[in-house]
């Protein structure tokens, strides 16, 4: 049994709640709205990530479509009798083909770098090697070997390139013409034995047997 004198009166009760300020009931408020906004921009924040997810598949799947037509094409190119009245037919095809392809990669804002005489640029471009070149002058791209693509403002794959270092030089080519005179010089003495290795038939025979 709960003893009477403990519990508060009726009167308690109504002087606590009077004895609240207009601070505490400010606050109090303002506690509830920030926690109705959390709960709001929570789910307005999974709502945007559904909505982004759901464009970029819708995004994916166009191009991936258009990618599907180019396959068709290649089927049709391969499933085409081997023998044809036209030789070129097939490589015309096959060129069409490739357009196709490039139209597509233009259409997504995808282009070729051209890298082909212009300066060798380590932003875009990736030197696989260096070469010497009359034609063409130091720091410049002498060959292409790999094509490179930029997109949407960024590079996506850099071209590897052979770079020139210029004119070989008259130091350079003495260089190269004394050693391969060296090495013609020296190759017929590398096949010829010297006295000392091969032993006399004089010399075996005087050796006593044991």
């Amino acid at each position: 049994m709960v003893d009477q004198e403990d519990q508060p009166s009726v009167p308690e009760a109504r002087d606590e709640e009077a004895s609240k300020t207009p601070e505490q009931d400010e606050l109090k408020a303002l506690q509830e709205r920030y926690l109705r906004l959390a709960a709001e921009f929570d789910n307005f924040r999974k709502r945007t990530e559904r909505d982004e997810a759901e464009h970029r598949r819708r995004a994916a799947d166009s191009v991936l479509l258009s990618v599907l037509e180019v396959v068709d094409n290649l089927d049709r190119a391969l499933s085409a009798p081997a023998t044809t009245a036209d030789p070129g037919a097939f490589r015309t095809g096959i060129v069409a083909i490739r357009a196709q392809l490039a139209a597509l990669l233009e259409r997504e804002g995808v282009r070729p770098i051209p890298s082909e005489g212009r300066e060798f640029d380590p932003f875009d471009m990736e030197a696989v090697m260096r070469a010497p070149s009359k034609e063409v002058p130091a720091g410049h791209v002498l060959q292409e070997l790999q094509c490179g693509y930029k997109g949407r403002g960024r590079v996506l794959r850099p071209c590897k390139v052979i770079v020139s270092v210029g004119p070989p030089t008259e130091a350079g080519r003495a260089a190269d013409v004394d050693d391969a005179e060296g090495g013609s010089r020296t190759q017929p003495q590398s096949r010829s034995k010297s006295p000392s290795q091969s032993p006399s038939p004089t010399q075996s025979q005087s050796q006593p047997k044991e």
